[in-house]
């Protein structure tokens, strides 16, 4: 269950920072589409974009909500991210926790317990996997998920709702909202609604695209290890 609750709170990736402006009608492919076309149009920049995103490292900030809790769980930390499907979150408060995900495998190490635990993800299941870590471009959502889109006008995000259509998806899964910078055609934040109407938030900040990552930053090779911060 603490691995299925995991993997329900990280579909984020390929986030940029936002700096949007009013497009110019030339420099716009979606300018004067709509309905269908539109959404076409947009999907297919976004995986242009995602495609072309190698690396990416930034400080996020995750909420979550649950009736469970008696207030919203606030987490910060720092996120990597190398194509095409390596993960790391550095949990930096309100407990130290780092988490990798890289092909099948998930490592997670938390300070308080001071143990690493490592779950193989079986083949059946990676692909849901992939779709829940961000790791599935977007334009190969569309077998497990009804989009649609709304636009509320420059020089605010595209919003993009992703429902899924796969009984198994929608058993976990109510929606995925995304927001897709005008100009930058990649998702600036998300929100997450599970079945049972639990929340999931990410908001990134500092972000740097394509920066120089090494295949071991993608480890945790001693839970001490942890404690430490990534030299890049």
């Amino acid at each position: 269950m603490r691995v299925l609750s995991f993997l329900l709170s990280v579909i984020v990736v390929f986030s940029a920072p936002v700096r949007a402006q009013d497009p110019a009608a030339g420099a716009d492919p979606l300018y004067g589409l709509r309905g269908p076309e539109k959404l076409r149009a947009l999907v297919q920049a976004v995986v242009e974009h995602q495609r072309a995103l190698k690396s990416l490292k930034a400080h996020f900030r995750q909420e979550k909500h649950s009736a469970m809790l008696l207030e919203d769980a606030v987490s910060e930390g720092e996120f990597l991210f190398m194509a095409p499907d390596q993960v790391r979150w550095n949990y930096e408060s309100p407990e130290k926790m780092v988490v990798c995900f890289s092909g099948s495998s998930l490592k997670t190490w938390r300070r308080g317990e001071g143990e690493l635990e490592e779950v193989e993800i079986s083949r059946k299941n990676r692909r849901f996997v992939r779709i829940l870590a961000g790791t599935q471009p977007l334009d190969e959502l569309r077998s497990q998920f009804e989009m649609s889109l709304k636009d509320p006008g420059a020089p605010a995000p595209y919003e993009l709702v992703l429902k899924p259509t796969h009984r198994s998806l929608a058993k976990r899964l109510k929606t995925i909202e995304l927001k897709i910078d005008r100009q930058l055609f990649l998702p600036v934040s998300f929100r997450m609604v599970e079945a049972d109407g639990d929340t999931t938030m990410y908001v990134f900040s500092g972000m740097e695209l394509n920066p120089k990552l090494e295949p071991e930053n993608f480890e945790i090779t001693d839970p001490a290890a942890g404690e430490t911060e990534l030299k890049h």
